[in-house]
């Protein structure tokens, strides 16, 4: 690997040392701009490498930060002149916003050599539920197997059903009911003890997307089980006495000894102690990060092996951030809530529910409207900073199933007024209809923004 991948959460991190001035270099990056994709999807994505130097530059090594995606070696960009470096762009099941970074060495010297870009794109689901996922929780291995619906649905595809599985784990069991929306989903005796999070992905019968995915959640225990799992650690900074405590229970009571402590990526020492409590079905694992642990996210499973002839293995995943000992923690959630107190300014609300004849009446009338004599839908909404697109959805009766009938989402204009109309060119006159407005979110979930109204196509 060229280098690991850092994911920032919810907490801002910053130091008083000034940030360096990045060196110098001769190529110019630009990144992919892939616009508006479903789920499922394969795009291509071509980087342009520009060099305004007196020297060819030689790339290698390519990687990206998602491992379905594809991306070339070996381009070469001459002196002065431009090249391109191209990538295949697999959208899986991600949702809303998404970024897919790529990495690649040059042939420039020291750390101007390793260089990167990125993939932008917008990734949509024909599912009226964005992601779904079946949460079996906490799941004792003597229950097991233990099983769990879904239905899922979608008023983008006509007649939708679910006509298969593609994959799934082999410890789990997945049958689809005779209407073609209820997915069950059953873990089996056999299943690996700790945290699953796994992926069933299910054939569908969309045009535009042929698959989709239902996220499976458990925490499959055995006898002997962790106070927490995952484990958060928090933050730890370097320099100071790191130190983790672990506490296993019999859940049964029975005693029982560890005969072997794991960790594969984070450094440092293991030791086993008895509880305070009486007994010998509790015991402690205490971990020592090492002084020479990097800095970033402490992400491991910690495997505990249990003496005994079945050597059963206990897997608890262990979750912290570890900080140089001068880096200044911002809880941006906190000095949010600061800064309202100080300037009592309304927080912007969510887009609201619109009526779409009163729309009209509020300034909206007064755009011109898109060619064509079908129905002219109109709305304005007040406040767009969470909406991405709109989709304008169709019944024939009052009680019938909505479809969508914008391919293209309608782009949300947030420099703009607020006011949109889109014009349904597709109806047949004389024919009544009901229509429905909805937006996409950011984050790629669905909200209904209107109601049903119903419309004379004239």
């Amino acid at each position: 690997m060229l280098l690991s991948w850092f994911l920032a959460g919810a907490l801002g991190v910053g130091s008083a040392a000034a940030t360096p001035a990045p060196p110098k270099t001769n190529l110019v990056v630009s990144p992919c701009e892939l616009g508006d994709r479903m789920q499922f999807e394969y795009v291509d994505c071509v980087i342009t490498l520009r060099n305004i130097g007196d020297q060819a530059i030689t790339i290698s090594e390519a990687e990206s930060s998602a491992k379905a995606d594809v991306i070339d070696a070996g381009v070469v960009v001459p002196a002065n002149g431009s090249a391109y470096l191209r990538a295949r762009v697999a959208t899986s099941d991600a949702l809303g916003n998404t970024k897919h970074s790529f990495r690649f060495r040059t042939s420039e010297p020291g750390a101007l050599g390793l260089r990167g870009s990125s993939a932008h794109m917008f990734v949509s689901t024909v599912l009226d539920e964005g992601n779904p996922s079946v949460d079996l929780g906490p799941v004792n291995v003597e229950d097991l197997p233990v099983e769990k619906s879904i239905r899922l649905s979608s008023r983008e595809v006509p007649g939708f059903r679910v006509t298969g599985v593609e994959s799934k784990p082999d410890h789990v069991e997945v049958s689809i009911g005779k209407d073609g929306s209820m997915v069950n989903v059953a873990v089996r005796k056999g299943a690996p003890l700790g945290l699953l999070h796994e992926k069933v992905i299910l054939k569908i019968n969309g045009k535009r997307q042929p698959r989709a995915s239902v996220t499976l959640d458990a925490d499959i225990r055995g006898d002997v089980i962790p106070d927490a799992n995952p484990l958060l650690l928090g933050l730890m900074h370097l320099g100071e006495r790191n130190e983790i405590l672990v506490r296993l229970t019999s859940r049964s009571g029975k005693a029982f000894e560890v005969a072997k402590v794991s960790l594969s990526k984070i450094k440092g020492s293991t030791s086993v102690e008895r509880c305070a409590s009486p007994g010998d079905a509790c015991r402690q694992v205490r971990i020592r990060v090492s002084p020479e642990q990097p800095q970033g996210a402490l992400a491991d499973t910690m495997l505990v092996e249990l003496a005994g002839a079945d050597r059963v293995v206990v897997p608890v995943r262990l979750e912290g951030l570890l900080l140089a000992r001068d880096v200044k923690i911002h809880d941006l959630n906190e000095e949010a809530e600061q800064r309202r107190a100080a300037s009592p300014v309304a927080s912007p609300a969510p887009a609201q529910s619109v009526d779409l004849t009163a729309a009209i009446k509020q300034g909206v009338a007064d755009l011109p409207p898109p060619p064509g004599t079908g129905p002219l839908l109109r709305w304005s909404v007040a406040n767009q900073s969470e909406i991405h697109g709109f989709i304008v959805w169709r019944a024939d009766s009052e009680d019938g199933p909505l479809l969508r009938l914008n391919d293209e989402l309608i782009e949300a204009d947030r420099n703009g007024p607020g006011k949109y109309q889109w014009r349904d060119n597709s109806a047949e006159s004389g024919k009544v209809y009901w229509y429905a407005i909805g937006y996409v979110r950011n984050d790629g979930a669905k909200v209904d923004l209107s109601g049903r109204q119903k419309t004379l196509a004239k």
